[in-house]
């Protein structure tokens, strides 16, 4: 009685046992040591029990671990949600779990480009964001894609040689060839850097000219008066148009004073009175023939008549001299002619033909002269 006691005791025992190990087998499958009951993947170990999208179901066995709809064998970050999959430097990486989306080893927190690589950091305009992403580098309120100088700040877009490169920026504003920091006009072409007065300022630019004759003031040797030609009869440094004595003959020519303004004649000769003295006037006796093809310059013969052919008008072959030339009497037959006159001084001997072709070369001389001095 007793040795059966015994026997159904020890089954008991083993049943126990048995149904002890099949229950604490029950309740955790996968054996990490949660109970099946509170375990997100009962059936996959995973003590941690992570769970990314928080959808009750354990990343060890979900499918999609962040639950953006991309399955973690394609998805760049399975780990973080990102259904674009944008992958900025195309690292395998998604931006959305890379540190440096561009890849230019700056991290993406201390990037003022984070998405552009720009490993300088290039700033321009100290807004935070890199030039490299800025769509206005300067600032200036012109898009980088339409300002003229990206870099410098420049609103009125400035490009005084229409090369596109705005002043601001451009080396040679002008396009003459000549750099801004040597260039005597900075802003108006002058190729050759002419200075007349040497004073630093290129003549282009210049505005040192008081009578804005093109002739720069230092230069100019009459700077209140406009005299391009720069004509100086006497030389003497003074303009002929602001030297009241143009000619040095010690008459001044204000008022009207002087008959010849261009040429000296102190005496004031002026042989047919017409207001026009001797050594400026082409016609000394007013026949309306200039003297240099009058064959009587000092008498009037408009006529130029000339019985003999001889070259000398027959107005001054007689015993009348020109006006203010008194007549002298040589020894016949020394003229070459059977007046027996010439002129010239009371008592001279020189014969009248030589006196007459003294005159003419005089004429001749003083026309020519001035001819010369006008075409100067």
């Amino acid at each position: 009685m007793s040795k059966r006691r015994g026997t159904t005791a020890a089954i008991l025992g083993a049943l126990l046992v048995l149904s002890f190990s099949a229950v604490a087998h029950a309740a955790d499958k996968d054996g990490d040591g949660v109970g099946d009951a509170n375990d997100n993947c009962p059936g996959t170990p995973n003590p941690g029990q992570v769970d990314t999208d928080k959808d009750g179901k354990g990343n060890a066995c979900d499918g999609d671990d962040d639950g953006d709809g991309v399955g973690d064998n394609n998805d760049n970050c399975p780990g973080t949600s990102n259904a674009a999959q944008n992958d900025t430097d195309k690292d395998g990486k998604g931006d959305a779990c890379d540190g440096d989306d561009d890849n230019d080893k700056v991290a993406d927190a201390s990037d003022n480009c984070p998405k552009v690589t720009n490993a300088g950091q290039a700033d321009t305009d100290q807004d935070g964001k890199g030039d490299a992403c800025d769509v206005d580098d300067d600032n200036d309120g012109i898009a980088d894609e339409s300002d003229n100088c990206r870099t410098m700040s420049n609103a009125g877009q400035e490009d005084m040689d229409g090369d596109l490169v705005g002043d601001a920026c451009e080396d040679d504003d002008d396009g003459d060839g000549v750099l801004d920091a040597t260039d005597n006009c900075a802003n108006l072409p002058n190729p050759e850097q002419e200075d007349v007065d040497a004073d630093g300022k290129g003549d282009a630019c210049d505005n040192d000219d008081a009578d804005a004759d093109g002739v720069q003031d230092g230069a100019d040797n009459c700077p209140l008066v406009a005299n391009p030609e720069q004509w100086d009869s006497e030389e003497d440094g003074l303009g002929d148009a602001c030297d009241d004595d143009a000619d040095g003959d010690a008459v001044e020519a204000g008022g009207g004073m002087d008959n010849c303004t261009l040429a000296a004649n102190p005496d004031q000769e002026d042989m047919d009175a017409d207001g026009i003295g001797d050594a400026c006037d082409e016609d000394l006796d007013g026949d309306n023939v200039i003297d240099a093809e009058d064959n009587c310059p000092g008498k009037t013969n408009e006529d130029q008549a000339d019985a003999d052919a001889d070259g000398i008008g027959d107005a001054c072959v007689g015993g009348e001299a020109p006006h203010g030339l008194p007549p002298t009497h040589v020894t016949p037959g020394t003229l070459g002619t059977s007046s027996g006159c010439a002129y010239g001084p009371a008592g001279t001997t020189r014969g009248g033909a030589g006196a007459l072709a003294l005159l003419f070369t005089a004429a001749a001389f003083s026309a020519a002269r001035r001819r010369a001095r006008r075409e100067g």
